[in-house]
Order: structure tokens, then sequence, then C-alpha cells
């Protein structure tokens, strides 16, 4: 009970109180996607009803789990085992001018991602 309490405070702060409704709503529904708009993400991203996805979505725009410090700009930056391309978004966002590639080898999780970065 404890960690489902925590994953929905945590849910809260990443995509706020509707955007925790959403996703409440969508998977006693049985719904197996939803689109949901995290704070720090122009539009929005793609999550699988599954505790992995609303983590990771967590972890990457809540902490700094995926910053990168360098004293130079990127001109690649390669996101290799992209799960669903959030790491990727946040990367993105880091270094805007860079070319970001994202590499997923799994079919149904690269169709996720590749939803995610276009």
């Amino acid at each position: 009970m404890r960690n489902k309490i925590a994953t929905v405070k945590r849910l809260v702060q990443t995509v706020g109180i509707a955007g925790t409704m959403k996703v409440i709503m969508y998977r006693l529904l049985g719904f197996k996607q939803v689109w949901v708009h995290a704070h720090d993400i122009r539009r929005p991203v793609l999550l699988r009803m599954n505790n992995c996805d609303l983590s990771l979505l967590s972890d990457i725009f809540n902490t700094d789990e995926c910053k990168v410090e360098l004293s130079w700009t990127p001109e690649t930056v390669m996101d290799l085992g992209a799960n669903i391309g959030l790491a990727a978004l946040k990367l993105k966002q880091q270094f805007p001018t860079a070319m970001v590639i994202a590499v997923e080898p799994d079919p149904d999780t690269f169709e996720v991602c590749v939803s995610n970065l276009r």
C-alpha cells in the first residue's frame, strides 16, 4: 500500500492532479496506454499502463538522473536502450541543438518510443 501511495505522489509531482486522475481512470477502465502532459515536457508523452513507465517518467523528470554535465555542447547524443524515449526527450531539452539518436531493440517498446519522439 505504501508503494502505491508513493507512486501516486510521484505521479502528481510529474503530471499534476488532472494527469494523475486520468492515469488512474484509464487503468481502472483497462486501457493499455495513456497520453499525459508532464510538467517539463512541451507535448504529451505516451505511457504504457505499467509501473515501469510511470516510475520512469517520474524518475527522469523529477530528478537529475539523466542530467549530463559537460563543458561543451555535443552535436550528437545517443540513447542506447531508449525504452519509451523519455531520457532522449530530457537530453534533447538539455542539448536542444544536438541530434538525439534513440535506439530501442524491443519492437513494441520501439513503437512507443517513436510516438514519443515525433
